[in-house]
C-alpha cells in the first residue's frame, strides 16, 4: 500500500496543513504546518511550518530557500 503524504491531514494528534500561496510575491513553494492544539486552552495550537521553494530574485541569487518556524496560532 503506497502512503499518500499529499492527502495527509492527521498524524496523531497533530493536524496537517500545507499552503502554496505566500504573502511575498516572490516567493513560490510548499508550506507544511504541523498543528497541536492546546486541550487545556481551546483555540490555541502550537505550530511548526516548514518552507520549501525558491524566491524570484533581480540580482539572480541562487533560486532554493528553505525555512522552518515555530509559534503560537489563535483562532477567534
Amino acid at each position: 500500500m503506497k502512503l499518500d503524504l499529499a492527502n495527509l491531514s492527521k498524524i496523531g494528534p497533530l493536524n496537517v496543513e500545507r499552503a502554496t500561496q505566500s504573502p511575498l510575491m516572490e516567493e513560490k513553494g510548499v508550506t507544511t504546518t504541523f498543528a497541536y492544539p492546546l486541550k487545556a486552552l481551546p483555540g490555541v495550537d502550537l505550530t511548526a511550518s516548514f518552507f520549501g521553494g525558491h524566491r524570484d530574485t533581480i540580482q539572480g541569487a541562487a533560486g532554493g530557500s528553505a525555512a522552518v518556524t515555530g509559534g503560537i496560532r489563535v483562532h477567534w
